[in-house]
């Protein structure tokens, strides 16, 4: 029995285990389970699934075994547990992990420390959240950076348009071997059309100074100006700016690389959207001791709400001259988030009809080191207060206010919206039989929220017991904000909601499961807030399971069997893929679990598509909305409990899984050409072996 665990957390009383277990001869089935100490089998909640990369590298075959699972559930961590995986017909072949040790071991820099493998540690190290795939991003990495032969070719290529650009790189008492490697990578760029601008912040530092006039004079692409005083990262860059002679201006760290690509790739982007204005590229950090390449950021396209979350553009990131000059350069009083703040800026003030554009592509490696931000923010402090402000006036000057405070997760952000009205929001609810759990979620509702201004109609479907209409009796009574319709009909999502739709008064609708339970009191506060902006059409909440995994952070649409939930199972505990699950972004569709949606765009656009009976009319809406001209976001900050399918049931039978693959196969057809490509969610990372993973 071979196995590899992808991803682990034991603690707090919650275990969430992701990884593969695959017997010696490819077809046998395994079981996969976790025991107590024992002996007895611990209550998971289980997936399994298809892992083609696994069946190619142990079989050298595809195939459609399951080799793949996912376990998440709530048991006691304190004590002895074990994974425990075996061939089903031959029980002698198995394997038993102890969890606990396992866990402690991954996260003891100390056990890794006093190791001989000082190689293995580094590759090992937390820096980033694809911490169990560092070892495998560095082999990935070789394999995919441009080989010499793609580089050769890169050099005699020529384009329509070919800018000058002008990269800058303020200079403040570099290690000079750091520096030279940085210089060496911007002369070895396969695009000859550049120009290197220094600002020099250490004049009185002699070998410094002395390189920087050997350069100028060894290169006439190079270009240096000589500071009074060091001012600042922020000056000291428009200093270099104003010395940029170049249409596009790209911003380099003194200690960073460039991939000798990088040029190249932007240059074939500005091509191919003649109306790009801001420009970036996926990234990544090299340790300081070993050169391995670790922790690679594997970014969304352009992510508004994400922007405003947290700097996820960060390096590599050019910007059209013009641009960078209008906005006034960057700012001293953000230095520590000058970049953030900037790239901020640049994207409100764009020519109307520029586009921000992404190159998914690693093209700038961040240097690890005991001073650099790329270590972590805890490095440069003043750094998170300068990020909160930068976002905050960000908003701000939208004609937005905002209280914002640093998340626990370094370099990330709660945005706390301070709303200048209370439109009344209309919470559509409905519901068949299932008494406790529609009082769990109205009572949720009326005691925790914060928000006083919604009404909640309950939209009854097909109910058989009498005890559930002296409850909506009761519920009226009590509170004159609820009251029940009637649906006659056989159960339809999306035609029970489009019904209760046409009694609801409120500007917006909140689309809410019976078998949701409140956690955030201002989680309406915030869902109006996101939804309010007028580039946005639809926004969904944090849904976590009863044991505080994630069920659901946003829905990935780019696969031809299915949709993919984002870091499904992960604990609440967990930031997610570089933030991902502790930041507001866009996404391609929200679930209908907690939906809000303004009425007018819902009425706009016909309400949901009756033809999805149960699944995927969420994902079909946002879709709608989307195709209208509206994004969708993940709010990262509104979190509700979700007791997944209780009222309805899982796909457990034939007759229910022929539905969903019917229903799939509609989606199928009316967004053929969209599901693609999710551009929400980078190409270079996996939709077979679960999200935010490598192939």
């Amino acid at each position: 029995m071979q196995y590899c665990i992808d991803y682990l957390y034991f603690d707090r009383g919650r275990v969430n285990v992701r990884g593969w277990a695959a017997p010696t001869e490819q077809g046998a089935e395994t079981v996969v389970e976790i025991l107590t100490a024992d002996g007895t089998r611990a209550e998971m909640i289980t997936e399994t699934t298809v892992r083609q990369d696994v069946n190619e590298y142990l079989y050298q075959k595809r195939g459609e075994e399951e080799y793949g699972f996912l376990m998440h559930g709530s048991m006691d961590t304190s004590s002895e547990a074990f994974l425990h995986a075996y061939r089903k017909d031959a029980p002698g072949e198995e394997i038993r992990i102890e969890l606990r040790k396992l866990y402690r071991h991954q996260n003891s820099i100390l056990s890794f420390i006093r190791s001989k493998d000082k190689q293995g540690f580094i590759l090992r190290k937390k820096y980033g959240d694809l911490q169990p795939e560092d070892m495998r991003y560095n082999e990935w990495y070789q394999n995919h950076k441009a080989t010499k032969k793609e580089l050769r070719a890169q050099r005699e290529a020529h384009f329509t348009c070919e800018p000058l650009i002008s990269v800058l790189v303020p200079v403040y008492n570099p290690k000079m071997d750091q520096f030279e490697a940085m210089v060496s990578s911007v002369q070895n760029q396969t695009y000859g059309n550049w120009q290197l601008c220094f600002a020099n912040g250490c004049r009185e530092n002699e070998v410094v100074s002395g390189r920087l006039n050997e350069l100028v004079k060894e290169d006439s692409r190079i270009k240096c100006t000589v500071l009074e005083k060091n001012d600042g990262i922020s000056e000291n860059t428009n200093a270099c700016l104003a010395i940029a002679d170049g249409e596009w201006i790209a911003l380099l760290d003194q200690d960073d690389l460039y991939e000798p690509d990088a040029l190249y790739e932007f240059v074939k982007a500005m091509n191919e959207h003649p109306k790009a204005e801001l420009i970036y590229s996926d990234e990544d950090k090299i340790d300081d001791e070993t050169g391995a390449h670790l922790t690679p950021h594997f970014k969304p396209d352009f992510s508004l709400a994400r922007l405003h979350s947290d700097n996820y553009i960060c390096h590599l990131i050019m910007i059209k001259t013009a641009l960078a000059r209008r906005v006034g350069g960057e700012r001293k009083a953000y230095d520590g988030a000058q970049d953030f703040d900037f790239t901020l800026r640049c994207v409100e003030n764009m020519e109307e009809g520029g586009e921000v554009v992404h190159i998914s592509r690693i093209l700038y490696n961040w240097r690890i080191h005991a001073a650099s931000t790329s270590g972590g923010m805890q490095a440069k402090t003043y750094a998170i207060d300068a990020g909160a402000r930068a976002i905050r006036d960000s908003y701000a000057r939208s004609g937005y206010t905002v209280e914002m405070e640093p998340s626990k997760f370094s370099g990330r952000y709660i945005t706390k919206p301070v709303l200048s009205g209370k439109p009344l929001v209309s919470i559509l609810i409905p519901n068949k039989d299932h008494k406790e759990d529609l009082l769990r979620c109205v009572e949720s509702i009326l005691q925790k929220s914060t928000y006083e201004n919604y009404e909640i109609i309950i939209i009854e479907n097909n109910s058989e017991t009498e005890e559930i209409m002296e409850c909506y009796k009761a519920l009226e009574a009590r509170d004159i904000r609820i009251r029940t319709v009637y649906y006659k009909g056989s159960f339809n999502y999306a035609k029970i909601n489009n019904f209760g739709a046409q009694s609801a008064k409120g500007e917006y609708l909140l689309l809410l499961n019976n078998d949701t339970e409140v956690i955030s009191p201002d989680f309406i506060e915030s869902l109006v807030f996101y939804c309010g902006m007028p580039e946005n059409g639809v926004v969904g909440a944090k849904l976590l399971y009863g044991d505080d995994t994630i069920q659901h952070a946003g829905v990935i649409a780019a696969v031809e069997d299915r949709v993919i939930h984002i870091c499904l199972g992960m604990s609440v505990e967990e930031p997610g893929y570089m933030g991902r699950l502790v930041s507001s972004c866009n996404v391609s569709a929200v679930t209908g679990a907690c939906l809000m949606t303004p009425r007018a765009l819902y009425e706009k656009l016909g309400g949901m598509t009756e033809e999805f009976t149960v699944a995927y009319n969420d994902v079909d809406y946002c879709l709608k909305a989307e195709a209208a001209g509206k994004s969708v976001v993940y709010d990262a900050f509104a979190e509700l409990y979700h007791y997944e399918s209780k009222s309805r049931g899982y796909e457990d039978t034939e007759e229910k899984r022929a539905r969903l693959d019917g229903e799939m196969a509609l989606l199928r057809k009316r967004w053929a050409d969209r599901l693609k490509r999710d551009p929400y969610y980078n190409d270079n990372l996996s939709l077979k072996r679960g999200s935010y993973l490598l192939p």
